[in-house]
């Protein structure tokens, strides 16, 4: 028998609450969605699943009216989470579904659904959902039927969080399930985080995914882990990635199909002008020497990236490896270098790592890069050569110590005390003092040489005055 609304209505001041749920608990819940008060409902399966049980469990069991259920639903306007943790239906409720879902679909209020269940009842009834609460910003999905999913995201929504997980890496749907998905979110241009993981999903689903990585506008964060992208597939996302100014964290966790190659290919998004990505995400992806060097070949010059999270414990990484990341970090050839060097990272996660980087890093949490640039400066160049100012003689000298004055704020980081470094400070006036009067002197000279150079033009003048008068008065008398 299907009961449409006008037969809830009719009978909504009559029900007994009681003859509709099958435990106190499930009483508690509905009561409190009839008063309005009910912040979440999670329908879960009676059965032990090992989950910690929560306010808003409801227990779906013989004797639970599911069409009620989603009556109260459909007329919360306080209720914010609703999920389907392994949902389960008794034979005689598999009718109710359809009405379940009919009374859900009326709610205005739900921001957040998360599904962890293929009751196809409920998948193929996800886009009037989205279509119809425009409150509703996060869809959190579990299972293998892909392509139900795409259908629903064709739906114009609100949605601004997708995750889409895999079992086992398997989908029912294959690879054509993930490509709906990722062709139904070029109309979700609302869209600013999204996880898609598990599925392993390979180069056409990258493929598919560069495309819409290059048209939507908003999406800050991307989740690919456990998933079968290589090198070719990185390099795919990486030639989209980098034309999009938008993202701002990137998970490729567990991609273990992933070399050096590929990540030597990922370099070109550190190297574009939009790159605005801030945090970076390859654990379980097998570093080597040749890996850590295309990371730091790709990151120099770039000044947004301040996390990369890399495994270091099983890493096959040496000297070769972490001295190519520390010249990112500090190139000490030359003050020119460390000054132009990536003073932007600051942050590897946990492992070892040599002391002269964490050094680096912790110099890099200093808001102003400016500053870490001078102090990393300071720590490679304890005696500074003041010998290029002298040609502008003391005019650089207010300039120079108010330039070391300020270093004083970040001794902390540079490990050293006060009076070491005001010792600093003197030998730099001492040096400037010391150069001075051989400068004065030369100064003198050169002035010197220039007076009698002058003088001795002037006098080449006169004579040649004299020489021409001279043969004037003679071509006279003559005449």
């Amino acid at each position: 028998m299907n009961r449409d609304i006008n037969y809830y209505n009719d009978l909504v001041d009559e029900i007994n609450l009681n003859d509709i749920t099958s435990s106190k608990e499930n009483y508690k819940i509905l009561q409190r969605l009839k008063d309005n008060e009910q912040r979440s409902v999670v329908m879960i399966p009676d059965i032990d699943i090992g989950r910690q049980s929560n306010d808003g469990d409801f227990t779906v069991r013989d004797g639970d009216d599911l069409g009620w259920l989603g009556y109260f639903i459909g007329k919360s306007n306080q209720l914010s989470l609703l999920g389907f943790h392994q949902f389960q239906a008794e034979r005689e409720q598999r009718e109710q579904i359809y009405e379940m879902m009919e009374g859900i679909k009326r709610n205005q209020s739900i921001s957040r659904l998360v599904i962890d269940t293929d009751h196809v009842g409920i998948i193929e009834n996800l886009g009037p959902l989205f279509g119809g609460n425009k409150n509703l910003k996060s869809l959190q999905y579990e299972g293998e039927h892909t392509l139900n999913v795409a259908s629903a995201l064709e739906v114009p929504s609100s949605l601004t969080c997708l995750n889409v997980h895999g079992q086992d890496g398997l989908d029912d749907d294959g690879d054509e399930g993930l490509l709906g998905i990722f062709t139904a979110l070029r109309g979700q241009a609302q869209l600013e985080q999204m996880s898609i993981l598990g599925y392993n999903f390979g180069r056409p689903c990258c493929e598919a995914l560069g495309t819409l990585l290059r048209t939507t506008s908003r999406l800050t964060q991307l989740d690919l882990g456990n998933n079968a992208i290589d090198d070719l597939g990185l390099s795919m996302l990486a030639a989209a990635a980098g034309l999009n100014c938008h993202i701002q964290r990137i998970f490729l966790v567990n991609c273990q199909d992933i070399t050096a190659v590929g990540l030597r290919a990922f370099g070109s998004v550190f190297q574009s002008v939009n790159c605005n990505l801030q945090y970076l995400d390859i654990r379980s992806i097998r570093i080597d020497d040749a890996g850590l060097e295309a990371l730091a070949t790709g990151l120099a010059g770039n000044k947004s990236l301040n996390t990369l999270r890399f495994d270091r414990d099983d890493a096959s990484i040496t000297g070769t490896g972490w001295s190519a990341l520390s010249t990112l970090l500090c190139d000490t050839s030359s003050i020119n270098n460390i000054y132009l060097s990536n003073h932007t990272l600051r942050n590897f996660g946990s492992g070892d790592t040599p002391s002269n980087i964490v050094q680096y890093l912790k110099l890099n949490e200093i808001y102003d890069r400016r500053a870490v640039a001078k102090c990393k400066i300071l720590l490679h160049h304890p005696d500074l050569n003041v010998e290029p100012f002298f040609l502008h003689k003391l005019k650089f000298l207010p300039i120079v110590m108010s330039w070391l004055q300020s270093g004083t704020s970040y001794l902390f980081y540079l490990e050293e005390s006060h009076d070491k470094y005001q010792r600093r400070e003197l030998s730099t006036v001492y040096k400037f003092i010391r150069g001075m009067p051989l400068t004065t002197v030369d100064g003198y000279w050169n002035q010197r040489l220039k007076d009698i150079h002058s003088k001795k033009r002037q006098l080449q003048l006169d004579l040649q005055m004299l020489e021409d008068d001279e043969r004037c008065v003679l071509k006279r008398v003559r005449r």
